[in-house]
C-alpha cells in the first residue's frame, strides 16, 4: 500500500508558478549580462587587470593573485576578447 502512495505522490509533482517566475528572470539577466558584455567597451581597471594576467605571479603589490590566474585562464579558453575578458568576473 505504501508503494501506490510513494507514486500517486510522485506522478502528480508539478513546477511551481514562483520556481517558473525566479528561472525566466534568471535566465533574463543572464541573457542582458551577456549582452552588455559584448556591446560595452573595457574600462580602465578591467584592461589593467588583464595586463597582470599576460605576466603572471605568485602576488602582485595591490592585489592577491586569483584574479589575475582567472583571467589567463578565461583568456586561454575564450580568446582575447571582451566576453573572455568578462566572463571570468561572475
Amino acid at each position: 500500500m505504501t508503494k501506490n502512495k510513494t507514486r500517486d505522490i510522485h506522478s502528480k509533482t508539478q513546477v511551481s508558478f514562483p520556481t517558473i517566475v525566479l528561472s525566466v528572470a534568471f535566465a533574463f539577466l543572464l541573457l542582458l549580462k551577456l549582452v552588455f558584455a559584448v556591446i560595452t567597451e573595457v574600462a580602465a581597471d578591467e584592461a589593467y587587470y588583464w595586463t597582470w594576467s599576460q605576466q603572471l605571479a605568485l602576488s602582485y603589490y595591490d592585489h592577491p593573485p586569483l584574479n589575475a590566474w582567472l583571467l589567463a585562464l578565461t583568456d586561454l579558453l575564450f580568446g582575447t576578447n571582451k566576453f573572455g575578458l568578462r566572463i571570468g568576473a561572475g
